[in-house]
């Protein structure tokens, strides 16, 4: 965040700038691979108290982060999906996306698009299902 500061402060300024909600989401879901529910408490009324009331995707991302706060043990929790790389990777690529644009330049590609939605859909199947998603990732069929 420092560096986005430094580099893109405009951005930043901006809390309905979907990419800073998320990056916040982010460093809640950071912070809580440290399993101290009081960093994770005081970040999340010091950081995400605004969103509540900006929105339904606002509202829904908040409700799928701030459970965080609750667990003492993440690994063991239903939420332990929000603790996986690929959640780390999804918040990059659109941050990426974000800077892209920032500058002028295009954001992703149809592809990129697609891929994108096609892991949010599996993140969404195994969440709320038994935990299987699908039996192949599809970045690794992409990727060769």
């Amino acid at each position: 965040m420092q560096a986005l500061q430094t580099d893109f402060p405009s951005m930043l300024k901006d809390p309905k700038v979907k990419i800073v909600f998320d990056l916040k989401c982010q460093q809640l879901v950071e912070l809580s691979r440290t399993n101290q529910i009081e960093d994770r408490l005081a970040f999340a009324q010091e950081h995400l108290h605004e969103y509540q009331d900006m929105g339904e995707e606002y509202s829904k991302g908040l409700a799928d982060v701030i459970v965080l706060v609750a667990y003492p043990d993440l690994e063991q929790s239903p939420y332990s999906d929000l603790l996986e790389e690929s959640r780390r990777d999804k918040v990059a690529e659109d941050l990426n996306q974000a800077l892209q644009v920032s500058r002028g330049k295009l954001g992703r590609s149809t592809l990129e698009r697609l891929v994108s939605h096609c892991e949010e859909s599996l993140r969404d199947l195994r969440r709320y299902t038994t935990g299987h998603g699908a039996i192949l990732s599809l970045r690794d069929v992409l990727n060769g």
